[in-house]
């Protein structure tokens, strides 16, 4: 009889990145349980994940049991669903945009009352 020993870690894809999920963090330390991650053994978790609105610790995580892929230098962002990142940098330039026509008003009533007050010191 030959002895199969169980393997140390469970294959799972994200974003076309291949990771090796220690089976003691899949097993025992995992938030959603033993089931959860044994279910996505050997395929695509990336849809899944990301509708479970994962923390970036969790992608930092990710980042250390990657096997073959590119590293998520920004956690936060790889952590925003695929296709949202845009929706993100488009909402970020419109507050961009905001904050400008903000700034430009508040200079507009400084100068309006810096003009006023002189005025009110000739008279």
């Amino acid at each position: 009889m030959q002895y199969v020993a169980e393997p140390a870690t469970v294959r799972l894809y994200y974003r076309g990145n291949k990771y090796d999920v220690p089976m003691e963090f899949a097993t025992r330390m995992h938030p959603g349980g033993k089931s959860i991650l044994m279910r996505y053994k050997d395929s695509d978790i990336t849809k899944d994940f990301e509708k479970m609105n994962h923390s970036v610790d969790a992608v930092v995580m990710m980042n250390e049991w990657l096997v073959d892929g590119h590293r998520f230098d920004d956690a936060a962002k790889a952590a925003v669903p695929v296709g949202e990142d845009t929706m993100l940098a488009e909402q970020e330039k419109k507050e961009a945009e905001k904050a400008k026509r903000w700034n430009r008003l508040a200079i507009g009533f400084g100068i309006a009352s810096i003009m006023a007050a002189v005025q009110v010191r000739k008279h």
